[in-house]
């Protein structure tokens, strides 16, 4: 009688020590999801945010004013519709589009990249387009248009080296500032 209550004793603390390791491991995975898709919303929001505020430097660069009333007057609406955006691409691998899968040494979450259901290669090809090619191809365009309009403020300063800087019209003038603080 004495070993048939040390091996229920036992079955239970081994039940336990099991249910225990395994609420640990799945309140690991959720830690894990948790932090695949903190890190991913992170990321498509800071991409998101970088093509706002390019797009803010460019209205800065423009000769009207209408963009920089736009702008002041909704930059809060810009930056809610920029998180916006960024959780809709990464709440939508939670909905079965993708997956977040442990990475490496399973200490890191991320999307899972191998998986070959149409879903999933879909929504890859729309968070690449949408969440790095889109916004890439527009940062790089108003970024070369800055540059190009600031190189052009350079050389009619330079042609204008002959002239006081005060004889330059008030346009150019303003032209100028702006462009430098654009780029600063």
């Amino acid at each position: 009688m004495n070993s048939n209550v040390t091996l229920c004793v036992g079955q239970l603390f081994q039940s336990i020590n099991n249910t225990v390791c395994n609420l640990a491991r799945i309140s690991g995975l959720i830690i894990l999801f948790v932090k695949g898709f903190v890190s991913y919303l992170n990321g498509c929001v800071h991409m998101f945010m970088l093509l706002v505020i390019s797009i803010i430097r460019y209205g800065t660069v423009l000769p009207t004013n209408k963009t920089k009333k736009y702008f002041q007057q909704h930059s809060f609406i810009s930056a809610v519709i920029c998180w916006l955006i960024a959780l809709i691409f990464a709440l939508s691998p939670l909905f079965n589009w993708n997956k977040y899968l442990p990475e490496g040494l399973g200490f890191h979450c991320g999307l899972n990249w191998s998986d070959r259901s149409i879903s999933s290669r879909l929504y890859l090809i729309l968070a690449f387009s949408f969440v790095y090619f889109i916004p890439l191809i527009l940062l790089s365009t108003v970024t070369i248009y800055i540059y190009c309009v600031i190189r052009h403020l350079h050389q009619v300063l330079r042609m204008n080296r002959q002239q006081p800087f005060n004889k330059l019209s008030r346009k150019n003038r303003l032209l100028v500032k702006k462009a430098f603080t654009a780029t600063a």
